[in-house]
């Protein structure tokens, strides 16, 4: 909360393991900042999502595929931005 810029957004994801951190809105109002919650949906919906990318033959497209022996050379790579669509790393 205190490295949000002016004007800035804060994106809370998940929050999943119950544990309350210091989410209190005064660093975030002084800055004219904002909190946004962001629900990623749970398993039964993950599953619905692969079940419909299936029956539509929907594919995710990959932009390069790394080793796993190559794992920081894709982290700078997805860094550069410079991607379009997936950067996997084979495990």
């Amino acid at each position: 909360m205190q490295s949000v810029g002016w004007a800035g957004k804060v994106a809370l994801i998940g929050v999943l393991s119950g544990r309350e951190g210091d989410t209190s809105p005064h660093i975030l109002m002084s800055k004219g900042a904002s909190l946004h919650g962001i629900f990623v949906g749970n398993r039964a919906m993950f599953e619905q999502m692969l079940t419909a990318m299936t029956v539509n033959a929907i594919k995710p497209v990959i932009d390069r595929t790394f080793a796993f022996e190559e794992a920081p050379e894709a982290y700078r790579y997805l860094q550069e931005g410079k991607h379009f669509g997936k950067v996997v790393i084979r495990v």
